[in-house]
């Protein structure tokens, strides 16, 4: 018999939205989506000190033994899988006692994740009151009440809240933004021809105001996707993530055995998207006769976006940084397009 163990731990549920229909529509798609997920979800479990428990269909069972590193975790997946169309995942988070025994976790704490999770919207995170409270001060976390929830197979009502993060947010500024515009445009219906061009004005503020605010994002996903570019990563890939020395996050990928080389691209990469030249196309050529690593730059693909500095120094310590995440002391470096300089300026 396995050693049964009990601890308190904060437990995080997820599982794909509409998982069941794509399986259904398209099976190697979402076997894809699938295996993406969890490459995804397994590096920021580790990265935030979490622990990968149990894989149960398109849901995944992780614990950690802090509420607030299980909100972070859940705050960056949820930032990461933003703009990605087939991939939106719900997540749940209870703090409670469970039960471990070999490889099973069990216990009324698990429960209760299990139930929250499916609470939570598309690409939305529901907690409950235990972890509200552990996070409710913490900077940049909001959330709104969904009040006292009766969840299946658990004796008391749980009061479950709703976690607001910054893109969230955005989309609530931007429904309210419309429901203005309709509102104006209904009240001007039989007005005179001057009220169509108030409302083209209108129309044209909203817009820039959106554009303004959203720029970053608009024109990284116009360049990702037009004119059609993109190609599939390999499926073997390992991703992780680092920070250079500026506090920004810097995601990269390893695959291959052999001598080390370093891919340092230009702008607009996507590790999990890809473009199909000259970047990371090349993974399959080069990863057959050597360990290959290449990087998202900061303000692209999985890296973080809205940064500021993309000056030379700050790219150059991009690479800085996945260089020493990897313990990488003799390597080769192939750089295209705007990596050139930063590629010279290391040598």
């Amino acid at each position: 018999m396995p050693d049964r163990t009990r601890k308190l731990a904060a437990i995080l549920f997820t599982d794909i939205v509409n998982y069941t229909s794509m399986m259904g529509e398209d099976e190697q798609r979402a076997i894809e989506v699938l295996k993406r997920s969890r490459r995804l979800q397994k590096a920021l479990v580790e990265q935030f000190h979490g622990e990968w428990v149990q894989e149960v269909g398109d849901g995944t069972l992780c614990t950690f033994g802090s509420a607030v590193d299980a909100v972070n975790c859940a705050l960056e997946l949820q930032r990461v899988l933003g703009d990605d169309a087939d991939l939106k995942l719900r997540i749940g988070i209870h703090e409670g006692d469970i039960v471990v025994e070999g490889q099973d976790v069990y216990g009324d704490g698990v429960n209760v994740a299990s139930r929250i999770h499916a609470l939570a919207s598309e690409g939305g995170i529901c907690v409950s009151e235990k972890v509200y409270d552990e996070i409710r001060n913490k900077p940049g976390i909001q959330a709104a009440s969904l009040g006292d929830k009766k969840l299946k197979n658990v004796d008391r009502p749980v009061k479950v809240y709703e976690l607001r993060a910054p893109g969230l947010l955005a989309s609530e500024v931007r429904t309210h933004s419309a429901s203005w515009f309709h509102s104006a445009r209904d009240s001007m219906k039989n007005h005179s021809a001057a009220s169509s061009v108030l409302i083209a004005l209108a129309i044209a503020i909203v817009g820039y105001t959106l554009y303004a605010t959203n720029r970053v994002a608009i024109q990284t996903a116009f360049i990702l996707n037009v004119p059609p570019l993109i190609a599939r990563a390999t499926s073997d890939q390992e991703i992780g993530f680092t920070t250079a020395k500026d506090g920004v996050r810097i995601a990269y990928a390893t695959s291959g055995e052999g001598p080390a080389v370093v891919q340092v691209l230009g702008w607009f990469t996507h590790l999990e998207k890809g473009l199909s030249s000259p970047a990371f196309s090349m993974a399959p050529r080069w990863e057959k006769q050597f360990f290959f690593v290449r990087f998202d730059g900061r303000g692209t693909g999985l890296s973080d976006r809205g940064i500021e500095d993309y000056s030379l120094d700050a790219r150059l310590s991009d690479l800085e940084a996945v260089v020493d995440a990897l313990n990488l002391e003799r390597f080769s470096i192939v750089a295209h397009s705007a990596g050139g300089p930063v590629a010279i300026a290391y040598a």
